[in-house]
């Protein structure tokens, strides 16, 4: 899968000092239909704008695209097929609704325009390979091949292109982000035939920086793919649940700070309200036990390693005393329980059976846990056909189909 290059950092940032010398050329004639940006930095990224345009000689669909332009004022937009060679500045300013912008094209195919007051483009590197980027990036736009059989309608489904394909996701680490709004991104021009060709994917490091992000298909008029919309958006749907470790149940303490939590008094009168009270008084407490007991784990640990690893040296030299060693072999013990509280609540979070008890790699359960989050988190609804975020109209659809 070829894409086109170009390295995006925040301003706050250096760039990359490690500059292909000369682009392939084989590679240029290949990229089509996906585009991708590497971000570094910790900047918040509002919108990202994706769509496979089919021209943009097409009378109509230059004033559409502006206007997405204007109203989603997205940081970067990626225009695929856009069948136009030799773009001026002016063109793309209008279309851009301002002429603070940077853009690249390649050939007659990809269109990646980005706003100058967010990011810097080092035009100079071409990324000629993925998983040698180690930094955040994403890569969005139309694949052109599907990854499920749910994901065509009236169409053939190649299974063997399909395996290819989670194959290059799954090689390459990447994550897809769900699209809320649309089942399909691309319909044919008879409306017969319906297919998921646009995707959003992002590698770890990028779900790491911006962990709230949610793609919504917008209506399509003059193309038969939807815009993509890639937002970094928080949606305040009321408190958290409340999670219980397997940890704290190992605790011998634990029994009594809930019993004495629940025997706290409380003023609600009726029922529901009165268990509710007394579950926040369970939560509260539990949460100060928590910290009291265990204290803050990533310090600890760390403390405890670098002692460890101090106390190993002195030994490896044959100067330590029967205390120090002691000393040492008490620390490594203490390093080890606390390794195992802190992957058993991993584990926990990630919701993965580990059974090999030695071998946890933190590095997998973060990803994982990041992979759940962005998977299981509820963005909106599709009510009657229109995307939903409005929190109070999302809660009343879920309990008028719960109560019926």
């Amino acid at each position: 899968m070829a894409r086109s290059g170009v390295n995006f950092s925040c301003d706050n940032r250096h760039k990359c000092k490690k500059c292909c010398k000369k682009a392939n050329s084989k590679n240029k004639k290949q990229a089509s239909k996906g585009n991708s940006g590497s971000f570094e930095g910790g900047r918040s990224i509002n919108n990202i704008l994706s769509l496979n345009i089919r021209g943009f000689g097409v009378k109509g669909k230059f004033g559409w695209v502006k206007d997405y332009c204007r109203k989603e004022r997205p940081d970067i937009a990626t225009f695929q097929e856009t069948k136009c060679k030799g773009l001026k500045d002016s063109w793309v300013h209008a279309l851009w609704g301002s002429s603070n912008c940077g853009f690249v094209q390649l050939d007659a195919v990809t269109l990646l325009i980005w706003d100058l007051d967010s990011f810097v483009a080092d035009k100079r590197r071409l990324i000629c390979g993925i998983r040698t980027i180690d930094s955040a990036w994403m890569l969005c736009g139309d694949f052109n091949e599907v990854r499920f059989q749910a994901d065509r309608l009236n169409c053939v489904f190649h299974h063997s292109r399909a395996t290819r394909f989670n194959d290059f996701i799954a090689r390459n680490n990447l994550i897809e982000i769900p699209i809320n709004g649309k089942k399909f991104t691309r319909v044919s021009d008879d409306g017969i035939k319906f297919s998921k060709l646009d995707r959003v994917l992002v590698n770890d490091k990028y779900l790491k920086l911006w962990k709230d992000l949610s793609v919504i298909a917008l209506e399509r008029m003059d193309s038969d793919h939807c815009p993509l919309l890639l937002r970094d958006q928080i949606i305040d749907f009321g408190l958290k649940p409340f999670k219980c470790f397997d940890e704290w149940l190992k605790n011998d303490g634990v029994e009594k700070v809930i019993q004495d939590a629940w025997s706290k008094s409380v003023t609600s009168s009726k029922k529901d309200r009165l268990f509710r009270d007394k579950l926040k008084n369970v939560k509260k407490d539990l949460r100060a036990w928590s910290k009291n007991e265990f204290g803050d784990l990533e310090s600890e640990i760390k403390g405890l390693k670098e002692k460890a690893t101090s106390l190993e040296a002195l030994a490896k030299s044959g100067a330590i005393s029967d205390d120090d060693r002691k000393c040492w072999l008490e620390t490594r013990r203490n390093w080890i329980e606390k390794e195992k509280i802190k992957s058993g609540k991993m584990k926990q979070k990630a919701r993965i059976w580990w059974n090999l008890e030695g071998n946890e790699n933190s590095k997998y359960f973060h990803a994982s846990i990041r992979r759940k989050y962005n998977k299981c988190n509820i963005r909106g609804l599709n009510i009657n056909g229109v995307w939903v975020e409005d929190p109070r109209v999302v809660k009343e659809m879920v309990l008028e189909y719960f109560r019926n």
